[in-house]
């Protein structure tokens, strides 16, 4: 079939998955750089296994891949093959069935009514990706010969060469020539799953590209690894972790592989040689200097001299994370051309210009009429919001106000161009709930801990899109609003979980029940209420169901250099957490120490009688924590019928049975046994 033959195809796509919104959503989800891939071929063909059993499979081919789906089933595919990775074909020359050969991996063999169809569409699409014609080779024997299994993978490893250079889009860099260049195989960030890469190291950046260019990173303040080999894979490997980013690396051939852990070394540490003389044009750590004590509470940047930044901006946003697409708070600082955020240390950075000539970054005013269709846009529920993004990845944000939207708009556009906007640009100071924020006092010595965490909210997500977004706002609101009230120390959130510390524990159980309280009192979003998990059952439960642990004891803690918020750690941290994850949705449990307090607290008339009722529920093991550990459940009156087995009564704690010490635990079906025997 020629190309003019196949420019009059009517209908390659058979299945029409190229207006299935579904499938789309599936394709923008698992597309790092939010670039939506087109469908030019589908059609249902016959998939043969490692059992030679044939089992019926969608086949949809995109401009860059190949997915393989269960019959009407697009949240998920089965695999994903980049065209790229294609090594070639082995056609059977008197049937209709093949063999799909990808470097690294295991083969597929299809059975395809149209295969040549497919066929040349495949060829078409592999040429305009790497240059090269798609090896096709036809066999007259049994397929079984040339079939690469999974169990083949390994073995086969050791012995497969580098993929041929492909047709990459190599951009120059000013007329800079690369130091070192080639191919090296990457360990995706969403996929665990080396994939072939061409690098070049110029100057201090290293850039990859696959058919296009991917990504780079810059190399200061890096730390190139050793190398090793990966047994699993059958690879040497090593690792380069940067501030902003960590790559896995790897070749077969372990000498090539050292040749550029070392040149990477070397230029780490001429970078090293030159900070001690010199500061650098674009500094990337940042410092709460003793500056931000003062009136102002300006961040500074650490330099040996005065010089006003150009563009400047800092404030708390929204950020996404790309893998639980949940919302978190964190605190962002615009210096000059980088936007770096933090949470207790410094998380990444947002490099605004062009970087050697290859990475362009661009800010989009969201608009929900203009949506992609198939990409969510929608989970995230917050109104102002905004991307920022360059060519390896898109950073989804959100504002609290629509002010504070088109303030960061307009500096981030204003350091992108590359103008000088010091002048024209007053220097923001903190407002003043960030000043009281940071200014605040965090309690030391014996704390009280406590974390939260909402019940099923994975499965709300999923199921109540749009109303869990509102009812996120909604919990942390309450949360956060109660702290102030009950001096409470935010130390960091994730998703929609807390961690807490108060500097007595009347006012951790304060917080912990007027919290419960306010969450079953809240008005939220008709739809949650019919979703089992946060279903309204008037007087105890409606709304999201938040567990709670408290814990007592010393943390370990040092104020962050960055921020100057207090962090806490140890294995008091660490126990608390993990009893906090062993309760259920609605229940307050907490420890032997704990209880200890409370019922000193009500000896010395400080809480009454009738406010306190504690329930013992065993002695359970933690991991990380050698003796059994005694943990209880107290119950506010108002709360005392909420429960889940019965009236009062939640489940057995969410224990792993399989510790070493828990044969000897002492839980809830033993106690009962021992109530029945008496």
């Amino acid at each position: 079939m020629t190309e003019s033959a196949l420019a009059l195809l009517k209908n390659p796509d058979h299945l029409k998955a190229g207006k299935n919104t579904t499938l789309l959503a599936t394709f923008a989800k698992c597309n790092k750089l939010m670039t939506h891939e087109k469908v030019i071929w589908s059609d249902v063909v016959e998939k043969r296994n490692h059992r030679g059993v044939y089992q019926k499979r969608e086949l949809v081919i995109t401009t860059s891949s190949l997915y393989n789906f269960k019959p009407k089933s697009y949240k998920q595919f089965k695999r994903r093959i980049e065209i790229a990775s294609i090594s070639k074909i082995v056609l059977h020359s008197s049937s209709k069935e093949c063999l799909v050969k990808v470097y690294n991996e295991h083969d597929y063999w299809y059975r395809v009514v149209n295969i040549k169809e497919l066929l040349e569409i495949l060829a078409k699409k592999y040429k305009e990706i790497t240059g090269s014609s798609l090896p096709i080779d036809p066999v007259s024997g049994d397929l079984k010969e040339h079939q690469t299994l999974k169990k083949d993978v390994n073995s086969r490893n050791s012995s497969v060469t580098s993929p041929p250079p492909r047709k990459v889009e190599i951009k120059r860099s000013r007329g800079k020539q690369p130091k070192l260049e080639g191919w090296l195989t990457k360990c995706g960030y969403h996929i665990n799953k080396y994939l072939p890469r061409y690098f070049q190291l110029v100057d201090n950046v290293l850039l990859y590209h696959s058919a296009r260019f991917k990504g780079s990173v810059r190399l200061e303040k890096s730390i190139i690894g050793t190398v090793n080999r990966d047994e699993k894979d059958g690879i040497y490997k090593f690792q380069c972790q940067t501030p902003g980013k960590s790559l896995t690396l790897g070749a077969h051939d372990k000498e090539r592989l050292q040749v550029w852990v070392k040149k990477l070394q070397e230029v780490v540490l001429e970078q090293k040689a030159r900070s001690v003389n010199a500061t650098p044009k674009h500094s990337r750590m940042w410092t709460m200097g003793a500056a931000a004590t003062s009136s102002d509470h300006s961040i500074r940047r650490n330099s040996n001299h005065d010089e006003p930044p150009r563009h400047f901006q800092q404030g708390f946003l929204l950020k996404e994370e790309p893998r639980t697409k949940n919302m978190r708070r964190r605190l962002f600082v615009l210096f000059n051309d980088t936007l770096s955020y933090f949470e207790t240390e410094l998380k990444g950075n947002i490099p605004l210009v062009n970087q050697e000539s290859t990475v362009t970054a661009t800010v989009e005013s969201p608009s929900l009429p203009s949506t992609p269709t198939g990409f969510d846009f929608l989970r995230t529920g917050f109104k102002y919001r905004f991307t920022v993004g360059k060519a390896d990845r898109l950073y989804k944000l959100a504002a609290d106000t629509d002010k504070e939207l088109r303030s960061w708009i307009s500096h981030i556009e204003t350091a992108m161009s590359g103008r000088d906007g010091s002048d024209s640009v007053t220097l923001p100071v903190l407002t003043d709930d960030l000043k009281e924020y940071m200014a605040q006092e965090a309690p030391t010595g014996d704390v009280a801990l406590v974390f939260t965490d909402v019940q099923s909210s994975t499965k709300l997500w999923e199921n109540r899109k749009m109303e869990m977004a509102e009812a996120i706002t909604i919990h942390d609101g309450i949360l956060r609003g109660l702290l102030k009230r009950h001096r409470g120390y935010e130390v960091r959130t994730e998703g929609d979980a807390f961690f807490v510390v108060f500097g007595n524990i009347i006012d951790a159980f304060n917080w912990c029940f007027e919290s419960q309280l306010q969450l079953l009192a809240a008005e939220w979003p008709e739809n949650l209420l019919t979703y089992p998990a946060a279903k309204a059952e008037p007087p105890y439960w409606a709304g999201v169901r938040v567990r709670m642990g408290v814990h007592l004891g010393r943390a370990q803690c040092r104020k962050n250099p960055i921020h100057l918020r207090m962090e806490y750690f140890g294995p008091v941290v660490n126990e608390a957490d993990r009893i906090a994850d062993s309760g259920h949705g609605g229940q307050v449990i907490c420890t032997k120490a704990v209880v200890d307090e409370l019922e000193k607290a009500q000896r010395e008339g400080k809480i009454e009688s009738s406010l306190l009722k504690t329930d013992w529920l065993g002695k359970y093991p933690y991991q990380g924590v050698k003796e059994l550990m005694d943990i209880y459940q107290i119950i506010h009156p108002r709360l005392e019928g909420r429960g889940v087995v019965e009236p009062g009564r939640f489940p057995e704690l969410r224990i792993d049975w399989t510790l070493p010490n828990a044969k000897d635990a002492t839980h809830y079906p033993r106690k009962l046994q021992q109530e029945k025997k008496s």
